[in-house]
């Protein structure tokens, strides 16, 4: 009885000491996002799961072109080819100035502002008052 009782510990012990395997299909057909990346970065990034082909996160994130240098320094999660960072965010082109005067996230490539704002053509001198941002090309507008 008392070796049976060992075998037994012993193989319970050794069950969950497996490894999970990612099912890669799974992973991207669930509510997960998944953007171009590397293995590389994308398991640098926290939270990110790499299925195989793409870089995974298992909650909103807002994922756009962009440089490492850039990403980094607007502590974005580098995939290896787009810069994410939590939460939802509206996306358009723009300058690193302009960007950076409207409190806009600067990605390398894309100027980034909270998702309650909506941007469009526009230009400097129009795009003021009270819930505007002018990224540099695009003036973006609080939506209420």
């Amino acid at each position: 009885m008392r070796s049976s009782i060992l075998f037994l510990l012993v193989v319970g012990c050794g069950a969950k000491d497996e490894p999970k395997k990612l099912d890669p299909a799974a992973l991207e057909a669930s509510s997960a996002i998944c953007v171009a990346g590397t293995k590389e970065e994308c398991t640098t990034v926290l939270d990110a799961k790499w299925s195989g082909t793409k870089c995974c996160f298992p909650s909103l994130m807002t994922c756009v072109a962009g440089t490492n240098k850039q990403c980094k320094r607007e502590s974005g999660g580098w995939t290896g080819a787009q810069c994410c960072f939590s939460g939802g965010a509206t996306c358009t082109g723009g300058t690193v100035e302009a960007c950076q005067a409207a409190s806009g996230i600067w990605t390398g490539a894309a100027c980034c502002v909270p998702s309650t704002f909506s941007c469009t053509a526009g230009s400097a001198d129009t795009c003021v008052g009270k819930g505007t941002k002018w990224t540099g090309t695009e003036c973006c507008v609080r939506r209420n």
